[in-house]
């Protein structure tokens, strides 16, 4: 059954998709066509209205629609409530002429604005209509598919009324049907140009940027289509005009050498066309080569949860046939059939994750982990699921084993702890009764001969190096043995108080410290106050009695997070070939009868060192001084709990 699982809703797209700066400059450039037009009629600009004294001018009407129907585009996208204002003024012209050439009426809007003024052409009011309502759909949520083929109709009526300008001919839509100007036309497409640079993944501009076969196609065939009939048409008519062959015969030429050049475009297309099958079945041929390969299962199922494909990966960790056709419910055990529905369901708008126990037809439990993803198609509603199938059996039988080796250490741990301390107590008790006793001896002896005396004291000293021993190696041997408490330790302040706690045997030996600059580290201040306790404890146990002691502490920044804390002192220091020794435990370079001490103090600080993540290394010259180099991380593992650093570290 389901042991975890987890849901990651996509990101929600924005309601409108923001208009491209080059859709806005097209927009302003048909908006200032317009504009021009207006103060052609304000200003008496003869020049401004029509780009030849024998075209149609742009009427005003039709001039301040064009400066809305650019605006309404171009304006920003925190202005969308002023654009769609904008865009309702073009629509109403429209509507109203449209309703004028239909019933015969005249609501007087051609003279609203500048009187004594023709009425804008019939196609040129069907044009901002649907312009209009294109510009609508752009600024509206969910209705940016109605966008290209609105935008569609005026480009189709501007190119036919420009085609028709060319050959001096009208577009008889009504009978008293006028010819668009040039410069509305122009103003048009630009317009419907903006448009379709609104949605540069939509439509004929989404086809135009691919750069797959279709994206190939429109390029070389889209140009053809727009610029070759009218051009071949022109020519043809020329030559009928030189006289060099009649009507039927320029329209057979015509027919001819489009047929001819739309067929070498066609022959062209199809063998690009030919290659792109080629490399996508190549590419597909890759790609299930490596899907039947890989250690995971892979499927990918239809809305319903019908596989569409599975790889043999699959039928071999559900122990069952995945096979296209088949629902997924039927290639799992039926103990989880109710959970499989759910996750299927869940998967559908959002990537899910769980990990089922699955039963195999041999009665064999499956830890798999299972990983969906919706897979949208953009061509189409009904989308498809991607499912990852892993085995996590072996890894979940590996932190299972894990777990139990570290209880069983855990355990171990803490019966060697006591183990240690009955030891301890059963040792040192022996040695107290051994002090007792040796006393008591001593006293009895009175005035015995010395030799009697001096070795009953030897025995007592013996018995009470014995015991301080005893509690050293316990005290070492519960270093790291339980969790430590990680936090900002500031090294500086730990030294100062280790020299305060010293203070006594530093003033008695005249020896001076000097402390440096000091980090902040992430540490347990117990244990790092501890491994400068045995630093200072070393260095005064081993200085030179003719030369005070000056002991100096400073710090170092080294990369990859880490600071370097060098202990230095000029006592009797040591032979280098001793170095990699002297943190031995019970190891000592000097004679125990001259300098007290277990053996145990450096290798205390190697191990806390070692806690933090850190090392400690020694150098030394005989008569001139040791210097201890400390090596630790400023912050403790990223990857470790807040309050405690892994006794493994």
């Amino acid at each position: 059954m389901p042991t975890d699982g987890s849901t990651e809703p996509h990101p929600r797209a924005p309601a409108v998709e923001p208009i491209p700066r080059a859709a806005r400059a097209a927009a302003l450039a048909g908006a200032l066509l317009g504009l021009i037009g207006v103060l052609g009629w304000l200003l008496d600009l003869p020049a401004a209205l029509d780009v030849l004294p024998s075209l149609p001018k742009m009427q005003p009407n039709t001039a301040l629609a064009l400066v809305a129907c650019g605006l309404a585009l171009a304006l920003p996208d925190r202005a969308g409530n002023l654009a769609r204002l904008a865009a309702l003024f073009p629509a109403v012209i429209g509507v109203l002429t449209m309703l004028e050439y239909v019933t015969g009426g005249d609501f007087g809007i051609d003279d609203l604005f500048v009187r004594g003024t023709m009425r804008m052409a019939p196609q040129t009011a069907v044009s901002f209509v649907f312009t209009a309502l294109a510009v609508l759909a752009r600024r509206t949520p969910g209705w940016e598919r109605l966008v290209q083929p609105l935008a569609l109709v005026p480009a189709a009526l501007c190119y036919l009324s420009l085609v028709g300008l060319l050959f001096d001919a009208q577009v008889p839509v009504f009978p008293l049907a006028t010819t668009m100007a040039l410069n509305t036309g122009v103003a048009f497409l630009l317009v419907a140009f903006g448009l379709a640079l609104s949605q540069p993944r939509r439509g004929l501009l989404g086809r135009w940027r691919s750069a797959g076969p279709g994206g190939r196609t429109t390029r070389l065939l889209l140009p053809a289509f727009v610029v070759l009939p009218p051009l071949l048409a022109l020519l043809a008519k020329a030559g009928e005009s030189a006289g060099a062959y009649d009507e039927g015969f320029g329209i057979a030429l015509e027919a001819t050498v489009m047929m001819l050049l739309l067929a070498a475009g066609v022959l062209l297309r199809s063998r690009g066309l030919d290659a792109a099958e080629a490399d996508r079945a190549l590419q597909a041929g890759r790609f299930r080569t490596i899907v039947e390969n890989i250690p995971e299962g892979v499927c990918v199922m239809d809305i319903c949860g019908q596989v569409l494909y599975a790889n043999s990966r699959l039928s071999a960790l559900l122990d069952r046939p995945a096979a296209p056709g088949l629902s997924l419910t039927d290639c799992v055990d039926p103990e989880v059939h109710s959970f499989f529905h759910d996750f299927l369901r869940q998967s559908e708008h959002a990537s899910a994750r769980a990990t089922v126990a699955v039963r195999g037809q041999d009665g064999v439990l499956r830890s798999l982990r299972f990983s969906a993803t919706p897979v949208p198609d953009p061509l189409s509603s009904r989308g498809s699921t991607l499912l990852l199938v892993i085995d996590d059996t072996s890894r979940r039988l590996a932190e299972s084993r894990l777990r139990e080796r570290a209880h069983e250490l855990e355990r171990a741990l803490r019966d060697l702890d006591a183990f240690a301390a009955l030891a301890s107590h059963d040792l040192r008790e022996p040695l107290r009764k051994i002090q007792l006793l040796a006393d008591g001896a001593a006293d009895d002896a009175g005035n015995a001969d010395g030799p009697m005396l001096d070795r009953l004291h030897r025995i007592h000293r013996l018995a009470a190096l014995l015991q301080r021993r005893v509690a050293d190696v316990l005290a070492y041997s519960r270093l790291g043995a339980s969790a430590r408490i990680v936090r900002n330790v500031d090294i500086g302040a730990v030294v100062r108080d280790v020299e305060r706690q010293f203070a006594p045997r530093l003033h008695d030996a005249g020896a001076a410290v000097l402390i440096g600059v000091m980090p902040t580290i992430d540490g347990d201040p117990t244990l790092l106050r501890t491994l400068f306790e045995h630093l200072f404890d070393n260095a005064l146990k081993f200085a030179r009695r003719d030369v005070p002691l000056v002991l100096r502490v400073t710090s170092e920044p080294r990369s990859a997070g880490r600071v370097e804390i060098t202990v230095a002192d000029n006592g009797l220091g040591f032979d280098e070939q001793d170095a990699e020794h002297i943190f031995g435990v019970f190891r000592t370079l000097h004679p125990r009868e001259r300098y007290a001490g277990s053996g145990i103090g450096l290798a205390s600080c190697l191990r806390i060192a070692e806690l933090h993540g850190g090392t400690i290394s020694a150098r030394g010259t005989p008569g001139e001084g040791s210097v201890f180099t400390i090596s630790l991380r400023v912050r403790a593992p990223t990857g470790a709990p807040a309050e405690c650093v892994p006794a493994d570290v």
